[in-house]
C-alpha cells in the first residue's frame, strides 16, 4: 500500500472541510432546502423584502414587507409564502428547515398548539402572521421562539 506525501494529505483533508462545506451551506444559501423551500433565494421573489419578527403584549408578528406597494410580483410571493408558513404553524410545526429552533421548545410549543391563535393580514406592501395567546406561558414561548428565528437569520429582526 502506497503512503501519501504531506501535500497529498493537506488536499484530502482540504477536500474533505470544502464538501462539508458545501453540504452545509448549499441549503442555507438557497440552492436547495433551507431559505430556498422558503422560496427566498438571490433571485428569488422574497429577496425584496424585509422580514421582522414584532413582539406583541399577547403573543408576536411575524412581518414581511416588500420594497414597494407596486411590486406586485414581491407582493404576491410574500402573502403565498406567509398563508403557507401560517397553514404550517397551524398544525404546529414550528421547526425551521434550517434547525434554528431548539427541539425542546419546539415541543414545547407543540404542546401549547391549543393555546395559539395563528392569523394572516395582509394590507398592502406587507403581509403578518399574527400569533396570540391568552396563556402568559405560550406567550414567553413564542417570544423565545422569535427571538431565536430573528438571532440565527440574519436577514429577519426582533422588534420588542
Amino acid at each position: 500500500m502506497q503512503r501519501l506525501d504531506r501535500n497529498s494529505w493537506i488536499m484530502l483533508v482540504g477536500s474533505v472541510v470544502v464538501g462539508i462545506a458545501l453540504v452545509t451551506l448549499i441549503p442555507y444559501y438557497g440552492l436547495v432546502g433551507g431559505h430556498a423551500e422558503h422560496g427566498v433565494s438571490a433571485a428569488g421573489p422574497l429577496s425584496a423584502s424585509s422580514h421582522q419578527y414584532v413582539a406583541q403584549p399577547d403573543g408576536v408578528d411575524m412581518v414581511m414587507t416588500a420594497q414597494s406597494d407596486a411590486d406586485t410580483e414581491t407582493i404576491s410571493a410574500i402573502q403565498a409564502h406567509m398563508q403557507a408558513e401560517a397553514t404550517r404553524f397551524r398544525a404546529g410545526d414550528y421547526a425551521d428547515d434550517m434547525a434554528i429552533g431548539t427541539p425542546d421548545l419546539i415541543a414545547a410549543l407543540r404542546a401549547h398548539q391549543a393555546d395559539i391563535t395563528v392569523t394572516v393580514v395582509a394590507a398592502g406592501a406587507m403581509s403578518t402572521i399574527q400569533f396570540r395567546s391568552q396563556d402568559s406561558a405560550t406567550v414567553a414561548l413564542l417570544k423565545t421562539w422569535a427571538d431565536q428565528m430573528s438571532t440565527h437569520h440574519t436577514d429577519h429582526t426582533m422588534h420588542p
